[in-house]
This record gives C-alpha cells, sequence and structure tokens, in this order.
C-alpha cells in the first residue's frame, strides 16, 4: 500500500512540476505543441511518467515496489497505474489549492465605467 501511495505522489508531483507549475513556467511555456497537448492531459502524462517510474523504483533497497516481472511488463503495469492514479493526484492537489486559497490573494477586478446619462 505504501508503495502505490508513493507512486501516486511521485507520478503527480513529477506531472504538476512538468506541466504547470509556477516554478517550471520558463520551461513549459517554451515546449512544443504536441508536448504541451501531452503534458496538459494528466492520463497521458501519467501513462509516460508511470513507465519510467515502474522501472526505476523496482529494485529500490531491495523492497520490490513492483513484482520482478520482464521490463515490458513492469514498464506496461507502471504506465497504467500512471495513467490512472496522475489524475486523481492530480484532483487532490488542485482541490486542495483551490479551498487553500486565501480570497486576499485575488485582485478584485476594477468597477466598471459609469454610464452617461442619456438626454
Amino acid at each position: 500500500m505504501i508503495a502505490l501511495i508513493t507512486f501516486t505522489v511521485l507520478c503527480t508531483a513529477l506531472y504538476y512540476g512538468a506541466a504547470r507549475a509556477s516554478i517550471t513556467e520558463p520551461i513549459w511555456k517554451r515546449y512544443p505543441a504536441f508536448l504541451d497537448r501531452l503534458a496538459r492531459c494528466p492520463a497521458c502524462s501519467g501513462w509516460w511518467i508511470g513507465a519510467l517510474l515502474a522501472l526505476y523504483m523496482s529494485p529500490v533497497e531491495g523492497v520490490a515496489h513492483f513484482p520482478s516481472h520482464p521490463l515490458i511488463e513492469r514498464a506496461l503495469l507502471g504506465a497504467c497505474f500512471g495513467m490512472v492514479l496522475t489524475p486523481l493526484g492530480t484532483y487532490l492537489v488542485l482541490t486542495t489549492l483551490a479551498y487553500t486559497t486565501v480570497p486576499s490573494d485575488i485582485e478584485p477586478s476594477p468597477p466598471p465605467p459609469e454610464e452617461a446619462p442619456h438626454g
């Protein structure tokens, strides 16, 4: 269970950091069109991030996060997990940010201009 939570947190953090985090804006603003479309979709990005994480996470410190399947099976399993879990983790992050945003941080819109009297 801890491996699944760790995998979800890592997929979500990598997706959010590569896709729309303010700190990485100078990087993702320069994405080519195809990469920008891929980065905006948490399921699409989760597929690739999950596959790469599954390949990396398997033999970490003797704990088998993913069973010792052949490389292709492990990558495919991670990709499927990443495709499902990354959007769920992203939803939790964005919902938390929406509920914890302080209203005073938002600039009020200017008042509408007054209309001249007709006559």
